[in-house]
């Protein structure tokens, strides 16, 4: 059985870094897809991350604990993995 993994990733201004993350999330062959959470920010984050192909959630900036709940109940997949 195929393993189908989600990729997190809660993002605050994270322009300079974003494609970079998304990227190398792209490289593994069991990730089906990649969320953004982006937790409201200020910079080009959520332009590049949807450029990159990531789905993007948007939050409040309730903090990374609740962007990382908010990328869990829009994930897909049984497996999540959070990077940062």
């Amino acid at each position: 059985m195929e393993k189908r993994v989600s990729v997190i990733i809660p993002a605050f201004n994270e322009e300079k870094n974003i494609a970079n993350v998304i990227n190398k999330a792209k490289k593994c062959r069991y990730v089906q897809e990649i969320i953004v959470v982006n937790n409201k920010s200020t910079d080009n984050t959520e332009k590049i991350a949807k450029n990159e192909g990531a789905r993007v959630v948007e939050c409040n900036n309730q903090g990374k604990g609740y962007a990382m709940e908010e990328g869990v109940r829009s994930a897909k997949n049984e497996i999540v993995v959070f990077l940062d």
